[in-house]
């Protein structure tokens, strides 16, 4: 039990890792393969069943703090925290398993307020991108059957049959978040959405902003205010949180060379 109570010594470090002192520490214990990861994995059911406990207890209390208010690992769904007739908060995922690593079940950043679709669907597997860490970068794009982007005017004369989206670039460990969580096959579920986006920027063109523009400005409303009025509010990088659908609306209007000035 010596090494048990080595780490209940130090349990304020393991509580508060973060994302890249615990990724350190993982690739210590892979690399062994046996020794100490070994003894925590037959440990796994005392530090779950704490962890279920103080989850019970003081779950709705921390993810109530952090007033994350849509999923961080698809921005495609609420997950408010209230009380009333039926309580609710969002379920909390192990960004590094539980059950393979137990030891971090209870530290702060690997604890991510999530919706039940993308705990579900990730589970025990792990991704690329610990929300606590940095954000998701790459963009939507919209392309042809081939994948190949499309150009502006391209994308006006789409149908909503016709429309596609992917993510731009490469990266590895994002990657892994788009393929473990399925964002591509859900966010192509949203055409109907795009194709209202496509069809508002028509509507609204650049004399029609413009003209906006001026006749909300003798009422005292600014520019970025008349785009929030149009477009909808929370499309800045650190917004994207407050509003389901932030990132794609962003990017899909920026495909379109409509942006806040």
């Amino acid at each position: 039990m010596a090494k048990l109570d080595y780490w209940w010594k130090h349990i304020d470090d393991i509580l508060l890792a973060s994302p890249d002192a615990m990724d350190a520490q993982i690739k210590k214990w892979e690399k062994k393969k046996n020794g100490s990861i070994m003894l925590l994995k037959q440990l796994s059911p005392v530090f779950v069943s704490y962890y279920e406990r103080i989850s019970k207890k003081y779950g709705r209390d921390l993810v109530y703090k952090l007033n994350i208010k849509t999923c961080p690992y698809c921005n495609r769904q609420f997950i408010y925290t209230f009380n009333g007739r039926a309580p609710e908060r969002p379920e909390l995922d192990h960004f590094y398993p539980k059950a393979d690593y137990p030891l971090f079940c209870l530290s702060f950043y690997n604890l991510i307020p999530s919706c039940h679709s993308c705990n579900h669907v990730k589970s025990e597997e792990r991704i690329g991108i610990n929300p606590y860490f940095r954000a998701f970068k790459r963009k939507f794009v919209l392309t042809d059957k081939s994948g190949k982007m499309l150009t502006k005017s391209q994308i006006y004369k789409l149908t909503k049959k016709e429309i596609r989206l992917k993510f731009n670039g490469n990266d590895i460990a994002e990657e892994a978040n788009v393929n473990v969580l399925g964002l591509k096959d859900v966010y192509n579920k949203h055409t109907d959405y795009v194709k209202e986006l496509i069809d508002k920027s028509m509507a609204y063109d650049a004399h029609v902003r413009k003209a906006l523009v001026e006749s909300f400005q003798g009422t005292g409303y600014h520019p970025r205010q008349v785009y929030d009025f149009v477009w909808g509010r929370y499309l800045m990088d650190a917004e994207y949180e407050d509003r389901p659908l932030s990132k794609l609306t962003k990017d899909i209007l920026d495909l379109l060379d409509i942006r806040r000035r």
